[in-house]
C-alpha cells in the first residue's frame, strides 16, 4: 500500500503492540509498494525495521544463532543489485528479498 490510511497505520502499530505484550519480535523490511521515503511510522521496541542498506539481525533462540537478513526501500525503484551485499550463510538464516527479474 503506497499511501496507508491513519486507520490502517493505526491496525499495524495495534497489532505490533499486542505481539510486544507476547514478547514476540518483529522483523519488518519496506518494499517497493510501501517505501518508507515519508513516513516510517511509530513502532513499539519489538518491531526492528530494516534500514536502506542490507543488514543482517543476530537473535538467538534455543541457544541457536539466526540471521535475519534485509532491507527496506526508500524508493518506488532502486538500480541496485542488492543479492551481491546479502551475507555468506554462517548459521540459520532468513532472508527478506523483494527483486525484479531482468533479461540478459
Amino acid at each position: 500500500m503506497e499511501n496507508p490510511t491513519p486507520k490502517a497505520k493505526l491496525f499495524l502499530q495495534e497489532k505490533f503492540q499486542q505481539l510486544n505484550e507476547a514478547n514476540i519480535s518483529v522483523f519488518m523490511s519496506y518494499g517497493n509498494h510501501d517505501y518508507h521515503a515519508n513516513d516510517l511510522g511509530i513502532y513499539p521496541k519489538n518491531v526492528y525495521v530494516f534500514p536502506e542498506q542490507v543488514t543482517n539481525k543476530i537473535i538467538n533462540i534455543d541457544n541457536k544463532t539466526i540471521g535475519i537478513c534485509g532491507f527496506s526501500y526508500t524508493n518506488k525503484w532502486i538500480s541496485e543489485k542488492k543479492i551481491n551485499e546479502y551475507p555468506i550463510k554462517k548459521e540459520y538464516r532468513l532472508s527478506n528479498w523483494n527483486f525484479s527479474w531482468r533479461a540478459g
